[in-house]
């Protein structure tokens, strides 16, 4: 009986054995066949234009414009008082000016803002694939230089020095550490010159497309990144080049609180919009941080947080 059971132990392990050696001469490494590869993208202006749609998803979803973002900043002004004890502990830190260093609303606006440099840089890096259409294309490459000026931006002036990428990580080794403010805000004037001569005004754009970046929108951004940095002359050269008159005019409007209702949106006033529609529902997308895929809810839930009647969580 013990012999029977070696035996059978040493059959065992060869059995054993053998599967590793056949598992191994086989090709594991792998392309997923139902996944894109970089490579295999990028063939058309229509497939750059939705990874450039991909950059608006990530500003607009729930960790920036759809929530976070306001929080960071109103959360560090003297304009905003808590609700009531149900305010999160996170945002309470923020408000009474002792951020813990973990605290997850900055570390994620921190991440959603990389996530728009690098889909930014993603674009900007792959611009020269598709040639079917070359004025949609530099648009696109203009629309994402403009986000990505706009998020570094946020960072720089929220952290000073930060990490600089202009082209895409593709593995940790393209890591980086922190570059000096300077630096950074040399890339973001750059980013919002190059915008600013490619993209059309507001009536280069139809109703579908309301939103997207224009060259008023550079322009303004250039006047205010120049006047943080002291440079009162290069501001005010930005800032004469939006037009007063004729179709991409811009003016006051002469109701100051049309700019705060949804039924005066785009008007005369407003330069850049970030933009939420009604969907008819109270949904909000809480699951997907930066507001992707087709069936992701692209909605806004500032109005509960300001609001003397529902969550309440800020009050003016």
């Amino acid at each position: 009986m013990k012999n029977r059971k070696i035996k059978a132990g040493i059959v065992w392990l060869a059995l054993i054995a053998g599967t590793t050696i056949m598992s191994c001469e086989k090709k594991l490494d792998k392309t997923d066949p139902n996944v894109l590869s970089v490579d295999q993208y990028f063939k058309t202006s229509a497939e750059l234009e939705g990874a450039t749609n991909s950059i608006y998803s990530a500003m607009k979803g729930s960790q920036l414009v759809a929530r976070e973002w306001f929080f960071v900043h109103d959360l560090r002004s003297d304009e905003v008082n808590a609700g009531g004890s149900q305010l999160e502990v996170p945002r309470g830190q923020m408000l009474a000016g002792n951020t813990d260093p973990s605290n997850p609303l900055v570390s994620t606006v921190w991440s959603a803002l990389y996530t728009m440099i690098h889909r930014a840089n993603t674009v900007i890096g792959n611009a020269n694939e598709g040639k079917d259409n070359a004025a949609l294309t530099a648009r696109l490459v203009a629309e994402a230089k403009f986000l990505r000026a706009w998020a570094y931006n946020e960072l720089v002036t929220m952290w000073g020095a930060v990490p600089l990428y202009t082209a895409t990580v593709t593995g940790t080794t393209d890591f980086k550490p922190r570059a000096k403010a300077e630096d950074i805000y040399q890339v973001i004037l750059a980013d919002l010159q190059e915008a600013a001569t490619v993209l059309p005004g507001k009536s280069g754009y139809n109703a579908t497309n309301a939103g997207r970046a224009t060259k008023d929108a550079a322009n303004a951004m250039l006047g205010r990144v120049n006047m943080q940095l002291g440079d009162y002359a290069a501001a005010k050269a930005a800032l004469l080049k939006i037009p007063a008159t004729g179709a991409d005019g811009y003016q006051l409007t002469d109701r100051y609180l049309d700019n705060f209702e949804e039924e005066t949106e785009f008007n005369k006033e407003s330069i850049f919009e970030i933009v939420f529609f009604d969907r008819g529902n109270s949904d909000f997308n809480w699951g997907s941080g930066v507001g992707d895929g087709s069936s992701a809810n692209l909605s806004t839930v500032r109005n509960q947080e300001y609001n003397g009647v529902a969550w309440r969580n800020l009050i003016p």
